[in-house]
């Protein structure tokens, strides 16, 4: 019973799953638990993407973002439902360091040092915080009030020091 973090580092592809088809290009990634059928259909001659399988129930238990980020996809709630659609897609430079991760935990698997697995439990934790940056900047991605208009203000304000009950004001 493993899920399947896939990552499209190059080229594209359709992803063909019990929803439908997704075209899916470099960037883009999503996860798929157990239950769920799926498969891949006219590639691209320059794809290629990583697809790493995990127990939800015993990876990125350290990541608890209640609700926000990844942790809820990671580690789902018991609610019967397969992911299969694109959750984000990765910047250039985001995609180019999550491809460095992937690269690396590919080639650590394969080691017999002692620490080998610990480290590649935490290059596996480092993608999925990656992952979460962008997953979070998603309107969909937490329930409850947004906080885009605090963040942008803060944003705009960033060269002085902006006080709390500044951003007080603007949720209200």
């Amino acid at each position: 019973e493993f899920s399947e973090l896939v990552v499209v580092a190059h080229g594209g592809v359709k992803h063909v799953h019990e929803g439908g088809t997704i075209p899916l290009s470099a960037g883009d990634f999503f996860v798929i638990h157990p239950g769920s059928r799926h498969g891949y259909a006219e590639p691209t001659k320059d794809l290629r993407l990583y697809n790493v399988l995990y127990r939800k129930d015993t990876c990125a238990s350290e990541i608890a973002f209640y609700g926000c980020g990844l942790a809820e996809i990671v580690n789902p709630r018991e609610n019967g439902s397969a992911r299969a659609n694109t959750l984000g897609r990765l910047p250039p430079t985001a995609l180019k360091r999550v491809v460095g991760y992937l690269h690396d935990i590919r080639r650590k698997e394969r080691s017999t040092h002692p620490i080998a697995r610990a480290i590649v439990s935490s290059l596996f934790t480092t993608v999925i915080l990656e992952l979460s940056r962008v997953h979070s900047l998603r309107k969909d991605s937490c329930p409850g009030p947004s906080l885009s208009a605090e963040l942008e203000y803060i944003r705009k304000n960033a060269s002085r020091h902006v006080r709390s009950d500044e951003i007080a004001a603007i949720s209200l």
